[in-house]
């Protein structure tokens, strides 16, 4: 009973063992080609002037988006304003304190708009 068990082990033991694959020689340019046959020559494409496919419309909509934000926020700025100026005679010290919060997220709101503007143009010129 030990010989076929000690005769399993081995036999398992083997298949870990085996010799790693060959693989084969590389074709021309140093490109292997495991299904054999001749490999594809990729040496002859090269980038497009262009950049992107559709830039124009991806920048076009880019800048729909920044200068509607960026008017939202101006407007946003502008209503806050007018809140802290005429909230502390008629609604009270919790608008006021609320317009200065809104103020604040207006201004950071036109500078991550302007970044991300900024970026994207980057990223695309």
């Amino acid at each position: 009973m030990h010989t076929t068990v000690i005769t399993r082990i081995i036999n398992a033991a083997a298949v870990f063992v085996q010799a790693p694959p060959t693989t084969p020689a590389p074709g021309p340019g140093g490109i292997s080609n495991p299904g054999g046959g001749t490999p594809m020559d990729f040496t002859g494409i090269k980038p497009g002037n262009g950049g992107l496919t559709k830039l124009d419309m991806w920048q076009t909509l880019a800048s729909i988006v920044l200068y509607a934000g960026m008017g939202l926020t101006f407007l946003a700025f502008l209503a806050a304003i007018a809140v802290w100026a005429f909230g502390s005679r008629f609604l009270g010290q919790h608008a006021v304190t609320s317009a200065k919060q809104d103020i604040l997220r207006a201004g950071a709101g036109a500078v991550l708009l302007t970044a991300a503007g900024g970026l994207f143009t980057w990223l695309t010129h």
